[in-house]
């Protein structure tokens, strides 16, 4: 008689399956609701103007510089342990959860009345825009929503379920675009901040009711018993990860807070605002497609019979991702002119602002892979000091280049990424261990820098047609001599 006591189980996901259907659905997602995201912005610009859309950027850069203390690393946190512990044990797991929601909601209220408090001193004293205060009271609501969603989707992340995340971000694309648009035309530079407030609140509950869904789905027990066990996870990653902003954003802040006060400060700061909506555009389909490594990084690294710490892994995660940005990039660069005419002819005049901005792109992609390692080892302090230097370089530079206006916040980006990069990347590779793969490092890093270069002369010299086309086909070529050598490695490995 058979037995039917015990039917054979499927077999797990492979690594490779894991990474392609996480990077679908996350690419998915991104391109839903950032698409929808972007489109209103666009409009939002049109609707405002450079200065009012300067306004936007401030506000919302100040609710940034708020809500790193709102947000305490926890969806960082979330990720780690959640993917850890999910399968080897489902109770920590399910605590975690718990105590990152508890301390978001803690976080977000505090961080919330602080901004609500101190508004009208930023306005006034700091902003020179005493007329902001109101709407800068208003936006403290996404300081307590943004907190919420943060620390839910990093449970998201960490459970794998990047097509819930994607229906998520679809939905709140879809709920941020006319709540930005109507507010924006009906109401202003107050209305656009409302449609935000909006928008963040309903993708709050919408990740709330995914993560009590998604949970069920894991067996993940949500109770608040001996959370106490875990308190020392908040001192241990949550901390450092959130020093890491506390030292980057509130600089990002400053640095747009010196820009402002200079002449025509508020114009350049729209301009500013519009390049770095483009790159955030630009970013997120390597983002997308590659988001889901951390929690298989974390996932993977840590078991005892870890078989992720391979080059090739490290091509996918670090490389791929290099490569696929600067393509992006180096297209980009030929449009400069023409995407920022999408903003406004009064945002035509910042095209090398766009250029500078953009250019910052690949050394961010490439760091963010090394990033991920050291997240996945739990080396969270070495990424906080990373942080310090480019945030004293940052400043530094955008203390001295702020009086050029847009193009000068530009200048300051891409140095502080080009010293943080040189100076940090070897010390994270040599506490990897994996220093062997700096002369690789170097060479893609010429070929990827001779793509670009050609676009960014293209713009500064203003290139006719005819040499614009030689110029395109020069950067094709060093892309295809760099996807080549990514052939090459990824076959021998």
């Amino acid at each position: 008689m058979t037995s039917v006591l015990s039917e054979p189980q499927p077999a797990p996901p492979s690594l490779r399956e894991r990474v392609a259907k996480g990077a679908l659905w996350s690419l998915i997602g991104q391109v839903l609701g950032q698409g929808l995201t972007m489109a209103a912005s666009v409009v939002a610009a049109r609707l405002l103007g450079d200065i009012g859309y300067g306004e936007y950027g401030i506000i919302t850069s100040t609710v940034g510089g708020f809500g790193v203390f709102a947000g305490l690393g926890l969806g960082a946190t979330a990720i780690k342990y959640i993917a850890e512990n999910r399968d080897k044990d489902p109770e920590r797991a399910g605590r975690i959860v718990v105590l990152c929601n508890r301390v978001a909601v803690i976080s977000g209220l505090l961080t919330g009345v602080a901004l609500l408090l101190t508004a009208p001193a930023l306005a006034s004293s700091t902003l020179h825009a005493p007329h902001l205060a109101n709407v800068l009271r208003l936006s403290s609501g996404l300081l307590v929503f943004n907190a919420l969603m943060g620390s839910l989707s990093g449970v998201l992340a960490g459970l794998e379920t990047y097509r819930t995340l994607a229906g998520i971000a679809f939905w709140r694309g879809l709920v941020a675009f006319p709540l930005m648009i109507l507010g924006g035309w009906a109401y202003g530079l107050w209305g656009l901040v409302l449609g935000t407030v909006l928008a963040s609140a309903a993708g709050w509950l919408l990740t709330q009711r995914a993560v009590n869904v998604e949970c069920r789905k894991a067996a993940l027990p949500l109770t608040g018993h001996q959370l106490s066990q875990e308190m020392q996870v908040l001192w241990n990653f949550s901390l450092p990860a959130c020093l890491i902003g506390v030292v980057t954003t509130p600089v990002i802040w400053a640095c747009n807070a010196l820009l402002v006060n200079q002449p025509g400060g508020y114009s350049q700061m729209g301009i500013l605002n519009a390049a770095t909506q483009i790159r955030s555009a630009a970013m997120f389909i390597p983002a997308a497609i590659f988001q889901p490594l951390l929690p298989i990084l974390c996932h993977e690294l840590n078991r005892e019979d870890q078989s992720a710490g391979s080059l090739r892994l490290h091509i996918i995660n670090a490389y791929a991702t290099w490569f696929l940005a600067t393509s992006a990039t180096a297209i980009l660069l030929y449009l400069a002119g023409p995407i920022m005419w999408l903003f406004g002819p009064d945002f035509v005049a910042g095209k090398f602002a766009l250029v500078l901005v953009l250019c910052s792109i690949p050394l961010m992609t490439y760091k963010d892979g090394i990033g991920r390692l050291i997240h996945a080892k739990g080396l969270i302090w070495m990424s906080f000091g990373s942080n310090v230097l480019l945030a004293v370089v940052l400043l530094a530079a955008t203390y001295v280049l702020a009086p050029q206006g847009a193009v000068g916040l530009g200048y300051a980006y891409l140095i502080a990424y080009a010293v943080n990069v040189v100076v940090m990347v070897p010390l994270f590779l040599r506490k990897l261990g994996m220093v062997r793969v700096l002369g690789m490092d170097a060479l893609l890093a010429v070929l990827l820098g001779l793509a670009l270069i050609p676009g960014v002369l293209s713009n500064a010299l203003g290139l006719g047609l005819g040499l614009q086309i030689v110029s395109a086909l020069l950067t094709l070529g060093m892309l295809l001599a760099a996807a080549w050598l990514l052939h090459r490695w990824l076959a021998a490995a």
